[in-house]
């Protein structure tokens, strides 16, 4: 039974608000600093088949979707993965607990909740590197299992399991309490669902699942409806894979867009690598395809599986975005930046007036293991940061910076947290001057953070962008590349790559520089004003502003605006020339 629109109105906007909520108690009941502070965690419901209605990421109906298909479950059942090539997580480190959901004998419901953890094993600390060749290395592999069953007092789990986990990570009271975090969420969030379909009705419940897929449909078929048919090949590379390290990764997207539908084709990129810049299709759907195609056509609207009706997506199995198994897939986050700037790119072609530039991409993973005496406090801590680089400009606006464009969830640790639980020091954090692409809207700039460790530590970190800087459109120039140096300041300094595993003593430093956005259109074409307040607040040098976007500033700062002219007049000649 189709509900009306009222009803459906109604039931859509608390099934959203239960996602808000449950975010919000992730948050608040982790344990870790990663999750309490990062962020670095999701909750989604599903359908009884697994499709998406209020939101949420692809990989999440293709997990559920493996549970119906692979295993019987119970109505008090709590089931556990974090198998990338079994649940569509993009690395060992996201665990999902999946819960089903009844009412009154009738399955309504998946009550799922991914959190990205610490450690889970593995070679190094952190467990992705670049360094990994195979997945085994990058940390303990669950698939799909029972892990126990809920009861009306709670909870119980079974302790083989518990066991086995705390054996193979190397912080096992962080792993098994943020994970027991996410059971508690899952369940309070069963119970909301329950209340809610015994409120309006279970038949009511279904019906304004598929009224909302249909509308997502309905929504996505009527903006592909206003772009031009036509198709479109861009390209864009990774610095490495880790272990190649002269060797660019090549991805490729061919756009088709015909009637009210469109097809996104990537089987032209690179084969899969022996390094951990592979990922997989589920992965790349939700963080790169639906994301993008939202933000080229309503960005107010929430993603739901029946926006994916009127799209193909085709990837090449053995290639870079389709690998198999056990090829590494440890990097997926650094590769989600480039396509995602890849599919926006694309687009970009479908809806010019939307069109934005590359941004700063993967700011750097930065996984310490602090070595402190033996018998100390804290005698082996584990610091898990992710940093966020710049975003790229737009024909309306300037590039956001310290922030990227694809994880919202995933705010910087305050440095006040990070001194308090670890013994680090931190020297240095700022914006980078002249960062950000010029254009006549700068791509934004990103950040410059120097640790000073005050004990022995061991470093694992994953970045990209230290090649290939994040492409301007419409004449807009390119940002700056990222970079990381040793010991910086002192006599020991040294330039290395931006990813990798680096040692330090005590009293021995890093410092690491995100890459900057791109830039929109001609930076001849920026306000003079606009310019001249980027360089009253640092964020360019009086000298790019002279070369980069001809305006010419005085040394007390104030804008010249004949000699702004002149200059200007001087470069559209050689331009020209």
């Amino acid at each position: 039974m189709r509900p009306d629109a009222m009803t459906t109105e109604i039931v859509r906007t608390k099934l959203e608000t239960l996602g808000e909520e449950m975010l919000y108690l992730l948050y608040r009941s982790a344990y870790s600093t990663l999750m309490r502070e990062t962020r670095d965690c999701s909750y989604r419901m599903t359908t009884p088949t697994g499709a998406l209605v209020t939101d949420g990421a692809v990989n999440y109906q293709f997990a559920v979707e493996n549970l119906l298909n692979l295993h019987n479950f119970g109505e008090n059942d709590i089931w556990i993965a974090n198998h990338p090539y079994q649940i569509g997580v993009q690395h060992t480190p996201d665990l999902m607990v999946i819960v089903p959901v009844y009412s009154n004998g009738i399955h309504v419901a998946f009550s799922c909740a991914t959190a990205h953890k610490s450690d889970s094993g593995g070679a190094l600390v952190g467990s992705v590197s670049m360094l990994s060749t195979e997945i085994y290395q990058e940390g303990l592999l669950l698939p799909l299992m029972k892990l126990g069953e809920s009861h009306e007092g709670g909870y119980d789990l079974d302790d083989r399991i518990i066991r086995m986990i705390s054996a193979n990570v190397r912080d096992p009271d962080l792993y098994i309490g943020d994970m027991r975090a996410q059971i508690g969420v899952t369940l309070v969030a069963k119970k909301r669902i329950q209340a809610l379909a015994e409120s309006v009705g279970v038949e009511t419940l279904l019906g304004v699942y598929e009224e909302i897929l249909d509308h997502g449909e309905r929504k996505m078929r009527r903006h592909l409806r206003q772009w031009r048919d036509g198709e479109v090949t861009v390209e864009s590379f990774l610095d490495s894979d880790g272990i190649t390290r002269d060797q660019p990764v090549r991805y490729e997207l061919t756009v088709r867009k015909i009637g009210d539908s469109i097809t996104l084709d990537f089987s032209g990129s690179d084969d899969q690598t022996a390094g951990p810049v592979n990922m997989l299709p589920p992965y790349m759907e939700g963080f790169s395809v639906y994301p993008s195609l939202l933000a080229m056509t309503d960005p107010s609207a929430l993603f739901n599986s029946g926006m994916r009706r009127p799209v193909s997506v085709i990837t090449r199995e053995g290639s870079v975005l389709n690998p198999r198994l056990p090829a590494p897939v440890g990097a997926t986050t650094t590769v989600a930046y480039r396509t995602t700037d890849l599919v926006l790119e694309a687009l970009g072609y479908f809806a010019p007036e939307r069109a934005a530039a590359n941004g700063g991409g993967a700011g750097g993973s930065t996984a310490l293991l602090w070595k402190t005496p033996l018998g100390a406090k804290g005698s082996r801590a584990m610091q898990y940061e992710v940093l966020a680089t710049a975003q790229g400009a737009t024909n309306v606006s300037d590039g956001c910076s310290g922030t990227g464009a694809l994880f919202y969830n995933n705010p910087t640790t305050p440095i006040e947290i990070l001194e308090l639980q670890f013994p680090v020091r931190i020297e240095r954090f700022e914006l980078i001057r002249d960062s950000g692409g010029p254009g006549e809207h700068r791509g934004g700039l990103s950040y410059r953070r120097e640790y000073r460790c005050l004990a022995p530590a061991m470093l694992n970190r994953r970045a990209d962008r230290g090649k290939f800087p994040g492409k301007g459109v419409h004449g807009g120039k390119p940002g700056s590349v990222a970079k990381l140096f040793l010991n910086p300041g002192t006599e020991k300094e040294q330039r290395v790559a931006i990813a990798g595993r680096y040692e330090f003593l005590a009293g021995e430093s890093f410092m690491g520089e995100g890459a900057g956005g791109g830039g929109y259109g001609d930076p001849f074409l920026r306000a003079p004003e606009a310019v001249a307040r980027d360089v009253a607040l640092g964020y360019v040098s009086r000298d790019s502003a002279e070369h980069d976007y001809g305006v010419i500033i005085d040394e007390n700062g104030q804008l010249l605006p004949e000699a702004t002219e002149r200059r200007r007049q001087e470069g559209r000649t050689q331009a020209s020339a």
